[in-house]
């Protein structure tokens, strides 16, 4: 990662608390308990979201009502620093990127299912 990244972020925990969300790969940051709670904030928008199909300043508006939700109840989105070995709290651009990521991933996952039933 290059310094000028490490500019943009906010602060340095050691560990992660029950309220943040984990920005990164893998079975931890899936099982960990602000993630699990953010992939059920993020289900109470999707309908929001799918709803605007062609509207970018809607689903806009939704990605960031996610997001507040998210800081305004004790939590952030953090990732893991490998040469500091702490969690770091990141950017709103790449806070809203894991919630557009989010919604992409489970509203494929609503299709694909449907997709499957049908095929049945």
């Amino acid at each position: 990662e290059n310094s000028n990244e490490m500019n943009t972020f906010c602060t340095r925990i050691a560990t992660p608390s029950e309220f943040d969300v984990i920005c990164g790969k893998g079975r931890a940051a899936f099982n960990h308990v602000g993630n699990k709670r953010f992939r059920e904030i993020v289900k109470q928008h999707l309908d929001s979201y799918s709803s605007a199909i062609n509207d970018k300043t809607k689903k806009s508006r939704v990605i960031s009502s996610v997001s507040k939700a998210i800081r305004s109840n004790q939590g952030d989105f953090v990732k893991y620093h490998p040469k500091t070995k702490r969690f770091i709290t990141v950017s709103d651009r790449l806070a809203r990127a894991k919630v557009g990521s989010c919604m992409r991933d489970l509203l494929h996952f609503q299709y694909s299912s449907s997709t499957k039933a049908k095929r049945e």
